[in-house]
């Protein structure tokens, strides 16, 4: 291969595309689920941290700082099912922030197997979260809302682990027959 070959791999962008979006995803979670002054500044600023020094775990702390609000904040359904998406929106951004620096390029088919993981991580979560709603809801009592939650994180589980299963099989090349 000489310097004038050129290798086509479709439509991509760089990294820095996903930093910045992390940080957005971060100020807009914390805006939407009414965070007061300080953690509306914590969140989005953690997540710049990770963003410019992924080994901080920064993006992963900016979720925490969510979860913090979700908490302090009166309970609310809408705002619940605004943190479960951006939190694991952040988680993935994250986890692609760890691979991939500002200036790598990212080929966005390549991202296609993510979006679907996450998709029906979504779906799955937010099905368990309304579910879990509506029980608390019908009989205020914590044990049934925490034995649903726990069925809905056992469930999760479960999914998870047959597509993580699935993938390393077919990673693997079959051996050959004699």
């Amino acid at each position: 291969m000489s310097s004038l070959d050129r290798v086509s791999t479709g439509p991509s962008a760089p990294g820095a595309v996903f930093a910045a979006a992390a940080v957005l995803v971060a100020f807009a979670a914390a805006h939407l689920l009414g965070a007061p002054g300080f953690w509306l500044a914590a969140a989005p600023a953690l997540c710049a941290l990770g963003t410019l020094v992924p080994r901080t775990w920064g993006v992963w702390l900016g979720a925490v700082a969510l979860l913090v609000v979700l908490i302090v904040r009166e309970p609310d359904a809408g705002r619940a099912a605004a943190a479960v998406a951006a939190v694991h929106l952040l988680h993935v951004l994250g986890a692609l922030l760890q691979v991939a620096g500002p200036r790598d390029r990212i080929v966005l088919a390549a991202l296609a197997p993510t979006a679907v993981r996450f998709a029906i991580v979504q779906g799955v979560s937010q099905v368990a979260l309304f579910l879990v709603t509506v029980a608390s809801d019908a009989a205020p009592t914590v044990p049934l809302a925490a034995v649903a939650g726990g069925g809905a994180a056992l469930a999760l589980a479960g999914v998870l682990s047959r597509m993580l299963h699935r993938q390393r099989v077919d990673g693997f090349a079959s051996p050959p027959s004699p």
